[in-house]
């Protein structure tokens, strides 16, 4: 079940902001830099496997040049060994991440390896876990 797991991954960080997260992003994993801009200041940085690492605008983050790294779809250790990389590199830069600058982490984690039934297990779980922490 583990090697059909998949995750998403949101870091939001302070310090850095986009351009330079980006940089730093794409020194760690051989990626170049593809800058989309809009609203959100999106900087996408393509990997050598050609998935898309992002750093985008995040207006909750406190403490200036606040930045949110999105990961592509990760699978497997290698993908979360390149995350650790990431984080590890973004922190030894400067960036800062921790609840009183309004940072956090969101894992999104797929159900694609699940049936109907625990898909449905899954979301009740969920929702109750949402709404036990207000």
């Amino acid at each position: 079940m583990m090697e059909s797991l998949t995750v998403g991954v949101e870091v939001e960080t302070s310090g850095l902001g986009n351009r330079r997260a980006a940089e730093v992003i794409a020194a760690t994993i051989g990626g170049r830099i593809e800058v989309e801009g809009g609203y959100y200041s999106k900087v996408a940085i393509v990997a050598p496997d050609g998935r898309k690492w992002t750093t985008m605008y995040d207006g909750s983050i406190t403490g200036g040049s606040g930045s949110e790294v999105v990961s592509p779809i990760l699978r497997g250790d290698e993908d979360i060994e390149t995350l650790q990389k990431i984080v590890r590199a973004l922190r030894a830069a400067g960036a800062k991440s921790s609840a009183g600058l309004g940072c956090g982490v969101h894992v999104h984690i797929g159900v694609g390896h699940l049936d109907a039934r625990d898909r449905k297990s899954t979301r009740l779980n969920s929702s109750h876990v949402r709404t036990s922490r207000m």
